[in-house]
């Protein structure tokens, strides 16, 4: 069952890690993901159905979308969404 107080998940291969906030995620995802694809799962607002983003860290350790526009990902509007 999912910690609620850590709701934020990186989801890499069975390597799998759990986050409490936006900045933690948005730091070891700069720093230990680089060249690296994963995908980070959050539980939304209002009802806490999953959100998945598929996102791809460059070698300068900048995250952006994998698919689409390769726009670099808005953390806030991932915090604005979470449901805590």
């Amino acid at each position: 069952m999912p910690d609620p107080s850590r709701p934020l998940k990186i989801k890499n291969f069975g390597k799998d890690r759990t986050f409490s906030s936006i900045s933690e995620l948005k730091e070891v995802l700069s720093s230990e993901y680089r060249n690296e694809h994963i995908s980070i799962i959050y539980p939304t607002k209002p009802n806490g159905l999953n959100a998945v983003i598929y996102v791809s860290v460059d070698e300068f350790g900048i995250v952006r979308e994998t698919y689409g526009k390769k726009a670099e990902i808005d953390f806030s509007q991932i915090g604005a969404s979470l449901m805590q």
